[in-house]
């Protein structure tokens, strides 16, 4: 027979082996997900802001076209005047300014209620005038909370577009966007010549 040499060494049951306990993996998981939960609300954060920030950004880009384009218009022009009490605009529209082209039909600027195809509350809308190529020109048009001061000659318009006409060739212009619902209405404005208008017009 064989002899069975009995080992001496006395195995310890609350040693550990060397893997993870089911209570440490809880806690790894947990830790991982607060970590991940917060920085994925982090990127989301910063991603709503830049696109609130390009969303104001592309609004202050259209105000500043749009008050371009009405400029231009006024520069081309041989007389600036305010519109007609007998003119008629769409959606019950206050009329801005009238505008006498040389070799062109005239013009007219009005402000008028937006519909469901533009971004509320108003638009500028430029038509000629006999009422046809009538055209929505920007929109999310607002009232300031004061409307600007004329002290040089006479403000006409509402809702956000103003005209301050100083003479037949002088014209003050001013537009009101709305950027967001809790911030102040983006302002832009500048003083326009009409080119075409004869030296002894205005005097």
């Amino acid at each position: 027979m064989i002899p069975i040499k009995l080992s001496s060494k006395i195995i310890n049951p609350r040693r550990s082996s060397g893997g993870f306990t089911l209570i440490e993996l809880l806690a790894a998981i947990s830790l991982t997900t607060i970590v991940v939960g917060a920085a994925g609300f982090g990127v989301v954060t910063i991603m709503n802001a830049n696109a609130k920030s390009e969303s104001k950004t592309q609004r202050r880009v259209e105000l500043n076209r749009a008050l371009d384009y009405i400029a231009e218009d006024i520069r081309r022009a041989s007389d600036v005047s305010s519109v007609s009490s007998s003119s008629s605009f769409n959606g019950s529209g206050t009329g801005v300014l009238s505008l006498i082209i040389p070799n062109k039909p005239n013009l007219e600027y009005y402000v008028r209620e937006s519909t469901s195809t533009w971004i509320d509350p108003n638009t500028i809308n430029r038509r000629h005038s006999d009422s046809s190529n009538d055209n929505a020109l920007v929109d999310a048009i607002t009232e300031p909370t004061s409307k600007p001061t004329c002290s040089d000659g006479t403000l006409e318009g509402a809702n956000g577009f103003y005209a301050c006409i100083i003479n037949d060739r002088t014209v003050e212009l001013y537009l009101y966007g709305k950027l967001g619902d809790d911030s102040e209405p983006y302002q832009v404005t500048t003083k326009v010549f009409a080119r075409s208008a004869s030296p002894s017009s205005g005097s």
